[in-house]
């Protein structure tokens, strides 16, 4: 206690230190706690930036992606163009019998069969055509009877008139304008030196009333031909088929004649002298070589001859298309930057108007 009380400066100085340093020791590891966080940290920043990077680096294909979605878009755009303006010149909207019908209701459609059964008979007269099957050139009577009783189609409804349904009475009316336009086509490929004959009218039935009532002038679509335009999704049409017997530089004529909407699905010729088997006709090569050694026959001549025949023709008029870009595109929701493509697509190839449907129809749910 002496030393203590001699010399107070010296402990004091001591006890000062022994301060200092707990003091700068305690100091030390709580920095040294903070330096191991920060560093901790720092490695955890480092990690996630490598992880950007890495991120970064896995999606640049991202941006090739975008251009190229562009382009892609670009090409669909011209295709679905293409598209349109291939079936719009099948279609013919503003001339088409079903787009632009003449008559709608069923006495209107009804008065329009009448007349067509004497406009056609009087048209098939003055154009050198006869119609019915071939009879005994002696009963003249039964010939002139025959070509004035023929249905052309429609022979059920020659006096007769069921109650149709709106639809039916519209089918029905086209289908009258399609067999019309058909003869017309064929009286502007007559020749006065050579007479044409229609053997047969054939339609499709167009509703459960007029499959009951249209009798022999029914036409089975199995029967129509090896394969119909409508068979894609999305096309409509109607057909008639016609049984003719005339030479065959009329029947060229005659296909020349026939233009869009109105198609020629299908041709079977055969010679009158085979034309109880018009299922199985002549095929005849127009690019084989010539064989000499075979004598030419009235059934084996060449293609370009002028010869009689009998042909059954199917045709097959287009009355709508639907691309079915509503149904693909109103099922689209999410994505609005998908969506703005969408309406992009729709906006450069014309159906904007879809736009506003789906719109529309959003609107009211």
């Amino acid at each position: 206690m002496k030393f203590l009380k001699k010399h107070p400066l010296f402990f004091s100085f001591i006890i000062f230190s022994i301060s200092l340093f707990v003091v700068l020791f305690f100091l030390k590891v709580s920095e040294n706690n903070k330096n191991q966080e920060l560093i901790k940290s720092i490695e955890d920043e480092s990690e996630q930036i490598l992880n950007i990077k890495e991120s970064i680096n896995a999606l640049s294909y991202v941006e090739k992606d975008v251009v190229s979605s562009g382009d892609d878009l670009k090409e669909l755009i011209s295709r679905q163009k293409n598209i349109e303006a291939y079936f719009n010149a099948i279609l013919q909207s503003e001339s088409n019998f079903y787009q632009n019908p003449k008559h709608k209701s069923s006495t209107s459609v009804n008065a329009k069969i009448t007349r067509l059964f004497s406009q056609l008979t009087n048209l098939c007269e003055n154009n050198h055509i006869k119609l019915g099957n071939e009879i005994n050139p002696t009963t003249l009577g039964s010939a002139i009877e025959q070509q004035k009783s023929f249905g052309f189609g429609f022979t059920k409804y020659d006096g007769f008139w069921p109650s149709f349904s709106d639809n039916e009475v519209l089918l029905l009316g086209v289908q009258a304008d399609i067999i019309k336009l058909i003869f017309e086509n064929l009286a502007g490929s007559t020749e006065a030196n050579s007479t044409v004959r229609i053997m047969e009218v054939r339609r499709e039935s167009v509703g459960p009333v007029d499959e009951r009532n249209v009798g022999e002038n029914i036409l089975k679509i199995n029967q129509a031909g090896p394969s119909l335009m409508r068979e894609c999704d999305g096309l409509n049409s109607l057909v008639i088929q016609l049984q003719i017997k005339c030479k065959t530089n009329v029947m060229r004529k005659f296909i020349n004649n026939c233009k869009p909407p109105l198609l020629i699905n299908c041709i079977n010729v055969s010679t009158p002298s085979s034309s109880n088997t018009i299922n199985a006709p002549t095929i005849l090569d127009p690019f084989a070589p010539p064989d000499l050694s075979t004598t030419i026959s009235p059934d084996h001549v060449p293609i370009v001859s002028v010869v009689d025949c009998v042909a059954v023709v199917t045709f097959e008029y287009v009355t709508s298309v639907d691309y079915g870009l509503f149904d693909m595109f109103s099922k689209i929701d999410g994505d609005a930057d998908f969506r703005k493509h969408c309406e992009a697509f729709l906006e450069a190839t014309g159906n904007d108007h879809i736009i506003t449907r789906i719109n529309n129809e959003k609107a009211l749910r």
